[in-house]
């Protein structure tokens, strides 16, 4: 089974690795956006679209969020 661990870093530099693997893309999906939501107030659609954009891409390549200042990686444990 793949594991996936998200990292992200905040507008202030400050890097923080999700504390329990995530089991499927799509919970990635989730906790990136709704890390938009909640700390940026990023709007609903906006921030997932940026996941959904983010887990399509290849693992382990930082990806930046412009207008919040966050940038994510995905990474296989």
């Amino acid at each position: 089974m793949t594991l996936y661990r998200l990292t992200r870093t905040l507008p202030d530099g400050t890097v923080k690795t999700n504390p329990t693997a995530l089991r499927t893309l799509r919970e990635v999906e989730f906790a990136v956006s709704y890390c938009l939501m909640d700390n940026s107030r990023v709007p609903r659609g906006e921030a997932r679209r940026f996941a959904a954009s983010l887990t399509g891409r290849p693992l382990g390549e930082p990806v930046r969020h412009e207008s919040s200042g966050y940038a994510f990686r995905v990474d296989r444990v």
